[in-house]
């Protein structure tokens, strides 16, 4: 596992610490089969840098990324039919990739794949990407719970140390919520941030409903003048 702590005297970006990590952990050891990530990491920089590493990726990318059928003819990605079994095309200043849709809740979301041996593409089905993505969409949850409900981004601290106290403990409570979760004390992640709030929120109403008419239950009756 790598992470960074953001630094504006570093003159970094985020694309630059994600490079560096991923440079991390390759050297580190591990054998990745791919990258994946949101559409912020889908630069064409970044996508040349894990073709350099010698890695295939899975990437979402924004409904108006240009693709092209045939190279010299681009055009949004949400304006083509995707087949199911997903459509080898071209990549702008990239190259040969695969491009597949995930219907979720309303919307379609597009993603991208890429193989080292780009003629694995032709012979990649919908299983496969339906591995990877569930993969991936591990990963997104990790980051939904890690954020909102562990607060890993609510901290009021400013010094290197307490930043790092302040993840640690985030972690910390995403494994606790994770091994409930196992054991079936909880239904999900997300059950106790809920339950917390509704308590609070009852406690502010039974103490208050007499103080304040707008939170008072109670019915009154109107009367025509």
């Amino acid at each position: 596992m790598s992470f960074r702590i953001y630094k504006k005297e570093e003159g970094k970006s985020k694309h630059d610490y994600f490079r560096e990590m991923l440079k991390e952990v390759k050297a580190g050891g591990i054998k990745a089969e791919y990258v994946t990530g949101d559409s912020w990491y889908a630069s064409t920089e970044n996508l040349k840098f894990i073709r350099e590493e010698g890695l295939g990726f899975l990437f979402g990318i924004e409904r108006n990324r240009k693709i092209s059928l045939k190279k010299g003819s681009e055009q949004q990605v949400q304006r083509v039919e995707i087949p199911k079994e997903g459509l080898n095309c071209y990549l702008p200043k990239f190259g040969e990739i695969k491009v597949y849709q995930q219907k979720f809740k309303e919307e379609n979301r597009y993603y991208i794949i890429y193989l080292p041996k780009t003629e694995q593409l032709s012979l990649l089905n919908r299983e496969e990407f339906e591995r990877v993505h569930d993969t991936h969409w591990g990963i997104e949850q990790y980051h939904r719970v890690l954020k909102p409900v562990c607060n890993l981004e609510g901290f009021q601290v400013r010094t290197e140390q307490a930043i790092r106290n302040h993840i640690f403990s985030a972690l910390c409570g995403y494994v606790q919520l994770s091994l409930a979760k196992a054991r079936g004390e909880i239904m999900n992640c997300y059950e106790i941030s809920r339950k917390l709030f509704l308590e609070v929120i009852a406690k502010f109403i039974r103490k208050n409903s007499e103080k304040f008419e707008f939170v008072n239950s109670h019915s009154q009756i109107f009367v025509n003048a």
